[in-house]
């Protein structure tokens, strides 16, 4: 087999069969209990690890089929953060039938809210977050197992200095500082023994490491 010309990448999530979004509807309603929905997850990630390998790839991903969404599970692993309900002013909303060149006439009505995340103390990781679950992945193939952590940008993306408490963080340098060691050294160090492979979400968080002063002294983003 020749090597393409370009270089393919998955970021993990893949889109969940029926019976795992039932499963997970029936959880929140309270109709089934967290082993029931677990058991669901677990075969529903078997399924789609032998799907990804019978395409041939040589990477794997568990789909994030675990995760309520793609990072608040992971940020809700962190000490010194809180996550609030989001304001209707934030939400996301379908567009008008065919004011962007497609068709969004099924969608009317749809309307999204995303939660905050709220820095209320010193950042930290008591535990890795994510293990076990790559663990299983790992488990069901004998090809590369991979995950995918948010960006520490995940942290203060849509609150900005609000967002992140002045009495624990008075000086945002010291923020920027720490917000990315709790994702890198617990759960991306080969000494961690569990990730082989992991990208990260909303790769911005680069301008952040790469400029120190990436917020001015009142408190605004440059």
């Amino acid at each position: 087999m020749h090597k393409p010309f370009f270089r393919a990448d998955q970021v993990g999530s893949l889109l969940r069969p029926p019976e795992l979004i039932q499963a997970r509807a029936d959880f929140e309603a309270k109709k089934i209990d967290a082993a029931e929905l677990h058991a669901a997850e677990d075969q529903a990630i078997a399924n789609v690890v032998k799907r990804q390998e019978a395409c041939g790839f040589q990477v794997v991903v568990d789909g994030e089929y675990r995760r309520e969404n793609w990072w608040i599970d992971f940020v809700r692993g962190l000490s010194g953060v809180e996550i609030q309900e989001g304001q209707a002013s934030q939400a996301f909303v379908a567009p008008k039938a065919n004011d962007c060149g497609h068709d969004h006439s099924g969608d009317e009505g749809w309307k999204y809210v995303p939660k905050n995340v709220i820095t209320t103390g010193k950042l930290g990781l008591p535990k890795s977050v994510l293990s076990a679950e790559f663990q299983y992945l790992q488990a069901q193939t004998q090809r590369a197992a991979k995950v995918t952590l948010p960006s520490p940008t995940r942290l203060h993306f849509h609150g900005g200095r609000e967002s992140v408490s002045r009495e624990a963080y008075p000086d945002i340098e010291e923020f920027f500082c720490r917000c990315g060691p709790p994702v890198s050294r617990r759960n991306c160090s080969a000494r961690s023994g569990w990730v082989s492979l992991h990208t990260n979400r909303r790769p911005v968080d680069d301008l952040f490491h790469q400029r120190p002063h990436a917020c001015r002294s009142d408190g605004q983003w440059r």
